[in-house]
């Protein structure tokens, strides 16, 4: 599997690595990938996850404001998500993830092929550049100063 990171920052790819490994590994245990957020101090590479399940819009965004009130705490200056999905039309299973640092915003979606339960893989992993992204699922680093809005 060869994977693009597009311009991610360098000092991302080995978390990227280690993070898409582990759900590759997983996808083959025959796992299914929980919602989980990666926040990473990138000045000293502090890592902490936190892992969730969400049902509803309730609780998609209860996790979000605890992801956004962590990274502040931890002073992490980049987020990955990663949680499985569907893409729509097709509703294929993907891997969605999402890349947030003050450098930019990067998101990939790759499918997933095989059958829940059963062992599954990973296609390539292509990051596209995004200039902002709203809502629960995004805007977790709090503003680089006062002026700016969250």
């Amino acid at each position: 599997m060869s994977n693009n990171y597009n311009t991610i920052p360098r000092d991302i790819y080995p978390m990227l690595d280690f993070i898409t490994e582990t759900a590759t590994t997983m996808l083959k245990d025959k796992e299914y990938l929980q919602p989980v957020w990666f926040l990473i101090n990138r000045a000293d590479g502090n890592m902490i996850p936190v892992m969730s399940n969400f049902f509803d819009h309730g609780d998609k965004h209860a996790i979000a404001q605890f992801v956004r009130h962590i990274v502040k705490q931890e002073k992490a200056d980049a987020v990955i998500f990663l949680a499985e999905a569907f893409s729509n039309p097709g509703r294929e299973d993907i891997i969605s993830i999402t890349v947030e640092t003050y450098d930019g915003i990067w998101v990939a979606g790759p499918v997933v092929t095989g059958q829940p339960g059963e062992c599954r893989k990973l296609a390539s992993i292509n990051f596209e550049a995004l200039d902002a992204i709203g809502g629960d699922l995004g805007n977790y680093l709090p503003p680089r100063n006062k002026n700016e809005i969250n």
